[in-house]
Formats: structure tokens, sequence, C-alpha cells
């Protein structure tokens, strides 16, 4: 696995920093990963939620070129956010 291309998708970047004694935290951020595995492009979602939650999204490709993969992610990402919106104006009901 060769990662060729990482962006953050969020108002922060998923940082690690020091938390003192108690070892390290993470500040909360998202980032969109695509990497390179045999000539074929897989990309996944990484992040911090807020509450200190780490996650990933599983991988998603085969994709033939990294701007396949790209496209897709963008168009997930955007699906997300519509999602989001929708559930954002019925609770406003």
């Amino acid at each position: 696995m060769r990662v060729v291309y990482t962006e953050v998708i969020s108002e922060g970047a998923p940082q690690q920093t020091s938390a003192g004694a108690s070892g390290m935290a993470y500040t909360v951020g998202e980032e969109l990963v695509v990497y390179e595995e045999n000539g074929e492009y897989y990309y996944f979602i990484e992040g911090v939620a807020k509450g200190g939650l780490a996650y990933e999204t599983d991988d998603v490709g085969p994709f033939d070129s990294l701007e396949e993969a790209l496209d897709d992610a963008y168009g997930y990402l955007a699906w997300v956010e519509e999602e989001a919106r929708k559930e954002e104006e019925y609770l406003k009901r």
C-alpha cells in the first residue's frame, strides 16, 4: 500500500497532541486518504469525532486511476453532506 493523496475534508485535520501525563490525544478532524496497491486505487476516510472517538471507513475500490477514486470519493462526500442537510431540516420541524 502506497498513499498517493490525502486531503483534509473538515475544518481541522485530526492531529495527535500531547495530553500531559495521561498520554496522547487527538484533535477533531477528518481526512480523505487515497492509496495505490498493485496498480489499483482505493480510498477511505479517517478522523476523530467530537468526544475523541477515532474512526476509519472501509476501503472503497478498486479504481483504475487516482482521478476515478477521487471522483467517487467527492461524489460520496457530496451525498453525505446532502443527507446531513436533509436530516437537519427534518429535525427543525
